[in-house]
C-alpha cells in the first residue's frame, strides 16, 4: 500500500516521541530516587519514614486509595501491580505509556500490513507495559523467595542470642539484600507506626505469595499466640526452604529444554515472516491480504495459546 503524508507524519510522530521518552524516562526515575533518598536522609523522624515508604506521588495515590469508599476497581489493581513491582509511577503514567504504545503499533501495523495487522500491533503495544510489571513484579518474588532461606536463618539466629522479634527484623532489614531488605523495612516501619507485629508480618505476606511464606507467616502468629521456641521453629523452616529451592533448581534444571523449546516455537514463524518482509516484501504482503489476512491473525493467535499451554506444560509445583 501507498503511505499517505498523513500516515507519514503520524508515524514519524509516533517514533519520534518513542525515542524521546526511551531517552528520558530513565534518567527522569534515576533523579526522582535520588531526589527521594535525600529527602528521607535530611528529613527527621516520621517524615523520613512517610517520605520513603514509596515514591511521593505514588504514596498520594495510595492515600486517595485507601480513603476512596469504592471507585474504579481497574486503577486500584494497576496500582497494587505497580506497588507490587516496587516502582515509582502512578498509575496514569503506566496507561499513558499504554496508550502511547498503542498508537505507535497502530500506525507502524496500518503501514505495514493494513487495519487487522494495525489492530494486533496496537494491541500488543497497548499490553507491553503490563507485560513488564508482570516480569518485574515475578523477578522480584523470585529474589525474594531465593534469599528466603537465608533471611530466616538470619532472623533464626538473631532471636536465639536473646534479641526480641522486632530487633531480628530489624536486623534483617540491615543485613540483606534488595528485595528483602526493602520488603522488611516497610515491615520496620510500619510496625514503628503503630501496626502489630502479626498485621505487618500477614501483609508482607500478601505482598509476596507463596507457600514459603504462609508457612512463615503461620509459624510466626502461632509461637505469638502459643509459645515456644521460635528460633527452633525458624531453624525448621529454613532447612525446608533450602530443600525446596535445591528441588526447583533441579526441576528448573530438567525442564528447561520444554521452556526454551516454547520460545523456539513461537518466536521461529515471526523470525521466518520478518525474514522473508526484508528479502521479498511482495511475497509476503500477499499473506496479509484479502481473506489470507485472517488467516495470519488467527496463526497469530494459535501461536500464542501453544506458547502458554507450553509454558504451563513445563511448569511443575514443588
Amino acid at each position: 500500500m501507498t503511505p499517505t503524508p498523513m500516515l507519514v507524519a503520524f508515524l514519524g510522530a509516533g517514533a519520534t516521541l518513542v525515542v524521546v521518552a526511551g531517552l528520558w524516562f530513565p534518567a527522569f526515575v534515576r533523579t526522582r530516587s535520588l531526589r527521594r533518598r535525600l529527602s528521607s536522609a535530611l528529613a527527621d523522624g516520621s517524615s523520613a519514614i512517610a517520605s520513603d515508604l514509596a515514591g511521593s506521588r505514588r504514596q498520594r495515590g495510595a492515600v486517595r486509595r485507601i480513603q476512596r469508599d469504592g471507585g474504579n476497581r481497574w486503577l486500584a489493581a494497576l496500582e497494587d501491580r505497580i506497588e507490587r513491582a516496587a516502582l515509582d509511577l502512578t498509575a496514569g503514567e503506566v496507561i499513558a505509556a499504554m496508550g502511547g504504545l498503542a498508537l505507535t503499533g497502530v500506525f507502524v501495523g496500518w503501514f505495514i500490513g493494513g487495519p487487522v495487522i494495525a489492530v494486533m500491533a496496537g494491541v500488543g503495544g497497548g499490553t507491553l507495559p503490563l507485560l513488564w510489571l508482570r516480569r518485574r513484579h515475578a523477578g522480584r518474588q523470585r529474589r525474594f523467595i531465593e534469599q528466603l532461606p537465608d533471611t530466616v536463618s538470619l532472623l533464626a539466629s538473631t532471636v536465639r542470642v536473646g534479641h526480641s522479634l522486632l530487633q531480628g527484623l530489624e536486623q534483617v532489614a540491615k543485613e540483606s539484600l534488595e528485595p528483602t531488605r526493602a520488603a522488611f523495612e516497610t515491615v520496620v516501619r510500619e510496625i514503628g507506626l503503630g501496626a502489630s507485629q502479626d498485621e505487618a508480618i500477614e501483609r508482607l505476606g500478601q505482598r509476596f505469595e507463596s507457600d514459603n511464606m504462609s508457612m512463615i507467616v503461620a509459624s510466626i502468629n502461632v509461637h505469638q499466640q502459643i509459645g515456644g521456641s521460635l528460633a527452633h521453629i525458624l531453624d525448621d523452616i529454613s532447612a525446608t526452604l533450602r530443600e525446596r529451592v535445591r528441588i526447583e533448581g533441579d526441576i528448573r534444571a530438567l525442564t528447561a529444554q520444554q521452556r526454551y523449546s516454547a520460545y523456539v516455537l513461537a518466536l521461529l514463524p515471526v523470525a521466518v515472516a520478518g525474514a522473508l518482509f526484508l528479502i521479498s516484501p511482495d511475497y509476503i504482503q500477499l499473506l496479509f491480504q484479502g481473506t489470507l489476512r485472517y488467516a495470519a491473525a488467527a496463526a497469530g493467535v494459535l501461536i500464542v495459546m501453544g506458547f502458554f499451554t507450553m509454558r504451563k506444560m513445563a511448569s511443575i509445583d514443588v
